[in-house]
């Protein structure tokens, strides 16, 4: 039986294409603790290059789904995937710590008891009005210093949940607050991520909002990566 193609007039349709319009190279020595690739992402970017340039050194790319701890359109703290489409919202609040120095940590705003949370590895977010999103340190539960967050048990509680200081009070009621915490990142011993051996390179169609992270099977893994726009 003969195929019979499809015709297509040049009247019906166009070709279409990614039109790329800029582009951004940066260089990140990575080491044997995963860090962001690049450190900040360019805004708006659609698509990503990375490439291990070192002579022997393995590098590992990869990534978890981002979770809203804390969103500045809300009052009460909520958890979910990052574009928050189809995904359950758990509600939390925030309780002020018994120790440190304005200190707060989350619960279940129902049970007011563990919210059943995943350990962050990472947390990034914005901390002051018109501020960009940044990384925060993680500190120490009990002795936070402004700004940085922990996970852990300061208050007898009987379970580990996250603790974030911060001067101003509530973080619920910071209309500028957003937390975003990543619960899983590369490894060279059990997890992995995407292996780039010497000279490897891996590409996507990467935007501005998704953050990946690199680390390497020794210290000072050049790795270039080139962001377009």
């Amino acid at each position: 039986m003969a195929t019979i193609r499809a015709i297509t007039s040049a009247r019906e349709a166009s070709p279409v294409y990614e039109e790329l319009r800029g582009a951004l190279h940066s260089v990140v020595s990575v080491g044997t603790t995963a860090v962001a690739l690049p450190d900040t992402n360019l805004s708006h970017r659609k698509e990503v290059v990375i490439q291990n340039i070192h002579a022997s050194n393995t590098l590992y790319i990869g990534s978890s789904l981002p979770e809203v701890i804390t969103y500045n359109d809300f009052k009460q703290i909520k958890m979910a995937g990052y574009d928050g489409m189809g995904n359950t919202f758990y509600k939390l609040k925030w309780e002020p710590s018994a120790a440190g120095t304005n200190e707060w940590y989350a619960v279940d705003s129902s049970t007011l008891g563990d919210p059943s949370m995943t350990e962050p590895l990472r947390i990034y977010g914005t901390t002051a009005s018109g501020g960009a999103e940044a990384a925060l340190t993680n500190g120490t539960v009990s002795s936070l210093n402004n700004l940085e967050w922990d996970w852990g048990d300061g208050d007898t509680l009987g379970y580990d949940t996250v603790y974030v200081r911060h001067n101003s009070g509530n973080p619920a009621t910071l209309q500028y607050l957003t937390l975003v915490s990543y619960t899983k990142l590369p490894d060279t011993s059990t997890n992995y991520g995407i292996k780039l051996g010497p000279n490897d390179s891996f590409h996507s169609t990467c935007g501005g909002s998704c953050r990946l992270f690199g680390i390497g099977s020794g210290a000072s893994t050049t790795t270039v990566v080139l962001e377009l726009l």
